[in-house]
């Protein structure tokens, strides 16, 4: 959460194993937050548009995501 902070970048999600960091920021920059969270692991990333992330654990199982209505538990969406 701290590197999050130094690269003025958002928390929006917390899980007891990973959690959802929010950056809207010039590509250079986007990137050097990316080296830097690196030897934590990335479980996944997305870089432009409308997205919907899984929250926590719940992550690997939301294969079918763009057929969903949005109202599902368990999801934090970013426009």
């Amino acid at each position: 959460m701290q590197l999050a902070h130094v690269f003025h970048a958002r928390v929006v999600d917390v899980a007891v194993e990973s959690l959802v960091v929010e950056i809207c920021a010039p590509e250079d920059k986007v990137s050097r937050l990316m080296d830097v969270l690196r030897p934590y692991g990335i479980l996944e990333t997305v870089r432009t548009g409308r997205v919907a992330m899984a929250r926590g654990s719940t992550a690997p199982a939301l294969a079918g995501l763009h057929e969903m209505s949005g109202a599902e538990e368990g999801l934090s969406y970013s426009v």
